[in-house]
Protein backbone atom coordinates (compact mmCIF):
# COMPACT_ATOMS: atom_id res chain seq x y z
CA UNK A 1 0.00 0.00 0.00
CA UNK A 2 0.86 3.52 -0.65
CA UNK A 3 1.12 6.14 1.88
CA UNK A 4 -2.25 5.23 3.22
CA UNK A 5 -3.26 5.74 6.83
CA UNK A 6 -4.62 2.92 8.32
CA UNK A 7 -7.00 3.03 11.19
CA UNK A 8 -6.81 -1.25 11.68
CA UNK A 9 -8.74 -3.15 14.61
CA UNK A 10 -8.45 -6.64 16.20
CA UNK A 11 -11.80 -8.02 16.24
CA UNK A 12 -11.45 -10.80 18.83
CA UNK A 13 -13.57 -13.24 18.98
CA UNK A 14 -16.21 -11.75 17.68
CA UNK A 15 -17.54 -11.95 13.71
CA UNK A 16 -17.34 -8.20 12.10
CA UNK A 17 -20.73 -7.67 10.44
CA UNK A 18 -19.34 -7.64 7.29
CA UNK A 19 -18.64 -11.42 7.74
CA UNK A 20 -21.75 -12.49 9.11
CA UNK A 21 -23.46 -11.17 6.28
CA UNK A 22 -21.38 -12.54 4.08
CA UNK A 23 -23.39 -15.29 3.41
CA UNK A 24 -26.52 -13.60 2.93
CA UNK A 25 -24.50 -11.48 -0.21
CA UNK A 26 -24.28 -14.56 -1.53
CA UNK A 27 -27.90 -15.28 -1.75
CA UNK A 28 -29.19 -11.93 -2.49
CA UNK A 29 -26.44 -11.81 -5.90
CA UNK A 30 -28.83 -14.25 -7.16
CA UNK A 31 -32.30 -12.11 -6.67
CA UNK A 32 -30.28 -9.03 -8.61
CA UNK A 33 -30.74 -6.78 -5.80
CA UNK A 34 -28.26 -4.05 -5.16
CA UNK A 35 -26.29 -4.68 -2.69
CA UNK A 36 -23.67 -2.50 -0.75
CA UNK A 37 -20.98 -3.13 1.88
CA UNK A 38 -18.22 -1.94 3.49
CA UNK A 39 -14.87 -2.22 1.22
CA UNK A 40 -11.88 -3.72 3.32
CA UNK A 41 -8.55 -4.97 3.56
CA UNK A 42 -7.19 -7.76 5.08
CA UNK A 43 -4.14 -6.73 6.26
CA UNK A 44 -3.21 -9.71 8.58
CA UNK A 45 -3.34 -13.10 7.27
CA UNK A 46 -2.66 -15.49 10.55
CA UNK A 47 -5.91 -17.21 10.25
CA UNK A 48 -7.38 -19.81 7.96
CA UNK A 49 -10.70 -18.42 6.29
CA UNK A 50 -12.53 -19.89 8.72
CA UNK A 51 -11.22 -17.61 11.34
CA UNK A 52 -10.45 -14.87 8.85
CA UNK A 53 -12.86 -12.26 10.75
CA UNK A 54 -9.83 -12.47 13.54
CA UNK A 55 -7.12 -10.78 11.55
CA UNK A 56 -6.40 -7.42 11.22
CA UNK A 57 -8.28 -5.26 8.65
CA UNK A 58 -8.61 -1.85 7.37
CA UNK A 59 -12.04 -0.01 5.94
CA UNK A 60 -10.68 1.85 2.64
CA UNK A 61 -14.43 2.20 1.10
CA UNK A 62 -17.31 1.26 0.16
CA UNK A 63 -19.00 -1.49 -2.68
CA UNK A 64 -22.13 -1.68 -4.38
CA UNK A 65 -23.13 -4.49 -6.79
CA UNK A 66 -24.92 -2.94 -9.76
CA UNK A 67 -25.26 -6.26 -11.55
CA UNK A 68 -24.24 -9.56 -11.41
CA UNK A 69 -24.99 -13.19 -13.21
CA UNK A 70 -24.59 -16.88 -11.80
CA UNK A 71 -24.45 -19.50 -14.05
CA UNK A 72 -22.81 -23.44 -13.27
CA UNK A 73 -19.46 -24.48 -14.09
CA UNK A 74 -21.07 -27.65 -15.29
CA UNK A 75 -24.72 -28.70 -16.63
CA UNK A 76 -25.83 -31.84 -17.22
CA UNK A 77 -27.20 -32.16 -20.64
CA UNK A 78 -31.06 -33.39 -18.77
CA UNK A 79 -30.54 -30.38 -16.83
CA UNK A 80 -33.77 -28.37 -16.91
CA UNK A 81 -32.12 -25.60 -16.56
CA UNK A 82 -32.10 -24.49 -13.39
CA UNK A 83 -28.55 -24.28 -11.81
CA UNK A 84 -27.16 -27.32 -9.86
CA UNK A 85 -26.59 -26.15 -6.63
CA UNK A 86 -24.34 -29.18 -6.49
CA UNK A 87 -21.95 -28.15 -8.89
CA UNK A 88 -19.19 -25.50 -9.45
CA UNK A 89 -20.49 -22.20 -10.08
CA UNK A 90 -18.92 -18.97 -11.15
CA UNK A 91 -20.86 -15.64 -10.26
CA UNK A 92 -19.91 -12.29 -12.41
CA UNK A 93 -20.51 -9.05 -10.49
CA UNK A 94 -20.45 -5.68 -12.14
CA UNK A 95 -19.54 -2.84 -9.24
CA UNK A 96 -18.82 0.50 -8.22
CA UNK A 97 -16.61 1.53 -5.42
CA UNK A 98 -17.11 5.10 -3.59
CA UNK A 99 -16.20 6.79 -0.70
CA UNK A 100 -12.31 5.84 -1.02
CA UNK A 101 -9.78 6.51 1.88
CA UNK A 102 -7.20 9.49 0.58
CA UNK A 103 -4.03 7.40 -1.01
CA UNK A 104 -6.17 4.06 -1.98
CA UNK A 105 -4.52 2.41 -5.54
CA UNK A 106 -6.11 -0.03 -7.44
CA UNK A 107 -4.12 -2.47 -6.10
CA UNK A 108 -5.45 -1.65 -2.82
CA UNK A 109 -9.06 -1.88 -4.23
CA UNK A 110 -8.16 -5.52 -5.73
CA UNK A 111 -6.85 -7.06 -2.81
CA UNK A 112 -9.82 -5.53 -0.98
CA UNK A 113 -12.58 -7.17 -3.38
CA UNK A 114 -10.65 -10.33 -3.52
CA UNK A 115 -10.54 -10.18 0.28
CA UNK A 116 -14.48 -9.29 0.99
CA UNK A 117 -15.72 -11.71 -1.94
CA UNK A 118 -13.23 -14.81 -0.58
CA UNK A 119 -14.62 -17.10 1.68
CA UNK A 120 -14.19 -20.19 2.81
CA UNK A 121 -15.78 -20.95 6.37
CA UNK A 122 -15.58 -24.70 6.51
CA UNK A 123 -14.30 -25.94 9.90
CA UNK A 124 -15.93 -29.55 9.89
CA UNK A 125 -13.11 -32.23 10.88
CA UNK A 126 -14.14 -34.36 7.58
CA UNK A 127 -14.27 -33.98 4.06
CA UNK A 128 -17.28 -34.31 2.15
CA UNK A 129 -19.78 -31.69 4.17
CA UNK A 130 -20.90 -29.75 1.37
CA UNK A 131 -19.88 -26.52 2.63
CA UNK A 132 -19.19 -23.79 -0.37
CA UNK A 133 -16.38 -22.12 -0.55
CA UNK A 134 -15.62 -19.09 -2.59
CA UNK A 135 -12.64 -17.69 -4.63
CA UNK A 136 -12.93 -13.71 -5.67
CA UNK A 137 -10.85 -12.13 -8.51
CA UNK A 138 -11.34 -8.87 -9.51
CA UNK A 139 -10.30 -6.41 -12.41
CA UNK A 140 -10.47 -2.75 -12.84
CA UNK A 141 -13.24 -1.95 -15.98
CA UNK A 142 -12.68 1.96 -15.62
CA UNK A 143 -13.22 4.72 -13.05
CA UNK A 144 -15.31 4.02 -9.54
CA UNK A 145 -16.42 0.39 -11.97
CA UNK A 146 -15.34 -3.04 -11.42
CA UNK A 147 -15.68 -6.54 -12.51
CA UNK A 148 -15.37 -9.43 -10.05
CA UNK A 149 -15.78 -13.15 -11.02
CA UNK A 150 -16.35 -15.03 -7.77
CA UNK A 151 -15.97 -18.72 -8.17
CA UNK A 152 -17.48 -21.28 -6.14
CA UNK A 153 -17.33 -25.07 -5.03
CA UNK A 154 -18.74 -27.64 -2.74
CA UNK A 155 -16.29 -29.92 -0.55
CA UNK A 156 -17.73 -33.10 -2.05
Amino acid sequence: MSDIELKTHATGSEPKPQHEAQANLYAKLSGRERVAGDLELRLTHGYVGTCAHLDDWSMIGRYTIEASRTEADEVDPGDDGMLDHCEPETTTAFLTVSDLSDGVEDNDIKKALADVFTKHDCAHEYDCCGCRSFYAEAEHVGGPCWLVVIHSSRNF
